[in-house]
């Protein structure tokens, strides 16, 4: 008896008791611990994916993507930067915008080359010109020279 009493683990120092198969066998702390740490696992994968998938699609890699790059958008972007690039839209003017200058560089350059391949209308890129360079107003004269290069 005394032996048993010898033999009994405090799992608290030394691991854990788990039943395999109708029998209880102990298991050491660090494995209780990895076991416990790998049921939340795929959880935080599903996290990780969903998080993931939701700033790609918030940054443009979602569903529309970029538009691409070619020699036609390229002059498209020199016409706007010669004839519309001192005027402004938000507080920013449209040269440094196209010049990469700022934050929004990409945003603009990206939307303004998307309404000259027709991806979007002259609509769709005025709201959305003053939703994200909020200006009223304001940007009503650099949206009519941006449309008036097309």
């Amino acid at each position: 008896m005394s032996d048993q009493k010898s033999n009994t683990i405090d799992s608290s120092r030394c691991g854990d008791h788990r039943s395999v198969g109708g029998v209880m066998i102990r298991v050491p702390a660090i494995f209780a611990l990895l076991a416990s740490k790998r049921r939340a696992a795929p959880w935080r994968a599903v996290s990780v994916l969903l998080l993931s998938a939701a700033l790609l699609a918030l940054a443009g890699c979602g569903g529309g993507g970029f538009a691409k790059e070619s020699q036609e958008s390229n002059a498209f972007l020199e016409r706007v930067e010669t004839s519309c690039g001192k005027l402004s839209v938000g507080n920013q003017q449209i040269l440094w915008l196209l010049e990469g200058r700022t934050s929004n560089s990409t945003t603009f350059v990206d939307v303004t080359t998307k309404l000259y391949s027709g991806q979007i209308s002259q609509s769709d890129y005025t709201d959305h010109i003053n939703a994200f360079y909020n200006s009223g107003k304001g940007n009503q004269p650099a949206l009519d020279c941006i449309f008036s290069q097309i």
